[in-house]
């Protein structure tokens, strides 16, 4: 025997128009079919005056995220900078690079810590990949690598030019540069400036000197003068009146190591970096730190000043001549 619902028996239908189902008849009671509960479904059943407003997830994750954007200048703004020093020409030290780092600490309230790494080459490695530094002092070649390839900006430099030249002994008279091929010269080795600017003097690598590779400049000397090499170079500032060392030949004159901040420092703390490098001679806090760190003080420079000189690094392990990578992330081309 079959039960009925009661009360008339409401007809279920699919409302074409409206995509879903609808009903027809009246309501009817929960029935019994075997072991099924079969429930009407109840139309309108809100209770009046209560609304439900369903917002999109996109504005609910805003809602929640606005506040920790809001906090994110703050946050960028008192982060601490990193600063790599490495200059070959006046030689910047690990103690001069702190004092260099407390001193922007002192007079603009930025937290910066300077780093230093033992070789040119480990100084390079640091920086052919990724803009790891958000601050550095060092030579032409690297700032003007950084700037082509991560966007940094160059705001000021050391005073003055630099230049390398090839001494030899007292007691080696050697005239004309094409006497030098082949034959041993102590440098400090590439990607130093000094190493890069002399190979750069010997398009044809058949006819280069051969590079004895020393831990800096006066250990190049010492080598000269024990006999153990031909030539040495030396930055041309080396080179003093009465001087008894044979000079060959002089690279060109380039300028000194710049100082660039990487696109990720904002403006405002850059500037203040900035400032503080430019107005170091006209401060007795600057002019301590100067002196400390063997600095002749600081000018104002731009990217403009060092272009170009990104190319002496197209010999060194690692070079990359790839699209370089701006902050926009866009290429400008290679070098």
């Amino acid at each position: 025997m079959t039960q009925r619902p009661v009360g008339g028996g409401a007809r279920l239908g699919f409302d074409k128009g409206r995509g879903r189902s609808s009903e027809s008849g009246t309501a009817r009671e929960p029935t019994m079919q075997g072991q099924i509960i079969v429930a009407p479904r109840l139309k309108n059943h809100r209770p009046r005056g209560f609304w439900v407003v369903r917002l999109p997830s996109f504005v609910v994750f805003a809602a929640v995220l606005a506040p920790v954007l809001a906090m994110w200048p703050a946050v960028a703004s008192s982060a601490s900078l990193e600063l790599a020093v490495w200059s070959e020409d006046p030689p910047v030290t690990e103690a001069g690079g702190r004092l260099l780092a407390a001193y922007l600490r002192e007079a603009t309230g930025i937290e910066v810590r300077a780093v230093q790494a033992a070789s040119a080459l480990e100084h390079w490695q640091a920086t052919r990949l990724a803009p790891r530094y958000d601050v550095a002092l060092d030579g032409a070649q690297f700032s003007d690598y950084r700037v082509r390839r991560f966007g940094y900006r160059v705001v000021a430099k050391l005073a003055g030019q630099v230049g390398y030249t090839v001494v030899t002994a007292p007691g080696m008279l050697i005239t004309d540069a094409e006497e030098l091929a082949g034959r041993a010269i102590a440098a400090p080795p590439a990607p130093a400036l000094a190493a890069l600017s002399l190979l750069n003097l010997y398009p044809d690598s058949v006819r280069a000197p051969r590079l004895v590779a020393v831990r800096d400049f006066a250990h190049g000397v010492a080598r000269l003068l024990t006999g153990r090499v031909v030539a040495a170079v030396v930055p041309s500032s080396f080179l003093v009146a009465g001087s008894q060392l044979n000079p060959v030949l002089e690279t060109e004159k380039m300028p000194a190591a710049a100082f660039s901040i990487a696109a990720r420092v904002d403006r405002r703390r850059g500037a203040a970096l900035s400032d503080a490098l430019l107005s170091a001679r006209a401060t007795p806090a600057g002019r301590k730190m100067l002196a400390g760190a063997g600095l002749r003080g600081f000018v104002p420079a731009s990217a403009t000043l060092y272009s170009g000189y990104a190319r002496l690094l197209a010999g060194a392990w690692g070079y990359r001549q790839a699209q370089p990578e701006r902050a926009d992330g866009r290429g400008e081309g290679g070098f």
